[in-house]
């Protein structure tokens, strides 16, 4: 016992010599060399600081309560960093010791955060496969391990599902129950072709808020160039959307077509379809949705607009004109903006009186 004393005579001597050798005698003294534009040596706090923190530790180390308070500290962390019985730590003793505590608390925590949500690249019985970069982001940047939970979309059904196998290359989940989750009006955005750069970001936008279709369409004033490229960046546009629609924890991606002219598709779309238009004075966003029910095809301008040919077009197929407003809006603006009051609009939750 006698040892552990005259530690702790050493330290807090030392402690309180360092505090006089180290800190100003006045604080006047502090003002003076500040006024003077010396500066104060920052050595010194830095030096104090590393003593105070040795000197408490230390105290801690080898007072006879030392080695127990260490104990109860790794035991809290224990509770949720390893399983009871881990090699760091050994399993709590009772249910009221600090690891079950701090333990409980910490997985209570834990539960109520949302999982992630992965979308399977191949789904085979109640196995589900991540592979290429999803399993190598899954591996190297989020450092998945055998046992972890996850949700994951097998066959558009979302499950939950654990982890028996990962590598940089593939992914492996047990599926489980199915989980039920909120239902969502199907619309489809009819979305004119504009630079690519504004557009891809739409596509992400409109992943988020929830559409079940975007079909690139190629209108008058899309531009050359821009129409003849829209091909080839198919592939692309489908990645976005897939990354999007596992961000924003959606079961599937909305589905993709391939860039159609607008004269070829206007006469195949069916059900409740609206027109978005720069040159509509009488009926608003809002009115021409209390007239129709999902599912909603909603068609959006290029920069520019429509052409009056165009215009036409959609009037002899059957869809209604409306208008988001006074101003004139960017095509990207105009997207998120329509599709934001339509699911407002139509979700089957919302409440009479909004919007």
């Amino acid at each position: 016992m006698g040892k552990y004393y005259i530690w702790f005579v050493v330290i807090v001597a030392g402690l309180a010599g360092a505090i006089r050798v180290l800190l100003p005698r006045r604080f006047a003294e502090l003002q003076q060399q500040r006024l003077r534009d010396k500066p104060v040596s920052r050595e010194r706090l830095k030096s104090l600081v590393f003593l105070l923190v040795g000197a408490v530790f230390a105290g801690i180390y080898f007072m006879p309560w030392g080695h127990q308070a260490w104990v109860a500290i790794g035991a809290i962390f224990s509770g949720a960093v390893s399983q009871p019985g881990g090699p760091y730590f050994s399993e709590p003793a009772s249910r009221h010791s600090l690891s079950w505590l701090g333990g409980r608390l910490l997985r209570h925590a834990l539960s109520r955060m949302t999982r992630r949500r992965w979308i399977a690249d191949r789904v085979e019985g109640d196995r589900a496969y991540l592979l290429g970069q999803n399993a190598a982001h899954l591996f190297r940047v989020l450092r998945v391990k055998a046992g972890q939970e996850f949700e994951v979309v097998a066959d558009g059904v979302l499950r939950l599902g654990t982890v028996v196998f990962a590598s940089e290359h593939q992914v492996e989940f047990h599926l489980y129950e199915e989980i039920v989750g909120p239902t969502q009006p199907e619309i489809t955005v009819y979305l004119s072709i504009f630079k690519f750069d504004r557009m891809e970001w739409v596509l992400e936008k409109l992943t988020e808020l929830g559409v079940s279709g975007i079909a690139p369409v190629v209108a008058q004033r899309s531009g050359h160039h821009l129409s003849k490229a829209a091909a080839t960046r198919l592939p692309r546009w489908r990645k976005i959307v897939h990354e999007a629609a596992q961000q924003s924890r959606r079961i599937a991606a909305p589905e993709i077509s391939a860039p159609v002219p607008l004269k070829t598709v206007l006469g195949t779309v069916h059900g409740s379809r609206v027109v978005l238009s720069e040159t509509e004075e009488n009926v608003s966003l809002k009115m021409a949705l209390s007239q129709n029910r999902p599912p909603l095809a909603l068609a959006l301008g290029p920069e520019g607009g429509w052409t009056p040919e165009e215009t036409q077009l959609f009037e002899g197929a059957g869809w209604k004109p409306a208008s988001l407003g006074n101003t004139i809006l960017r095509a990207e603006t105009a997207a998120i903006a329509a599709v934001a009051v339509a699911f407002a609009f139509l979700h089957p939750e919302r409440s009479e009186g909004t919007l």
